[in-house]
């Protein structure tokens, strides 16, 4: 695994230390790679859909 730094905001500290806390997960750094996993499934189904029907224009 590779390790990375990232700056967030206080307020996020503030609710990962929350949800933390509540049992709902180990760390904050589990928190974070859920979050990324979720936003990589999302671009995947995301490019998955433009790759198939093209852009999305208003």
């Amino acid at each position: 695994m590779v390790r990375i730094s990232v700056r967030i905001s206080e307020y996020y500290y503030e609710y990962m230390e929350k949800l933390v806390r509540m049992g709902l997960f180990k760390s904050k750094s589990e928190i974070l790679r859920e979050a990324i996993n979720i936003f990589i499934e999302y671009e995947l189904n995301k490019n998955q859909v433009i790759n198939k029907y093209g852009e999305y224009s208003e």
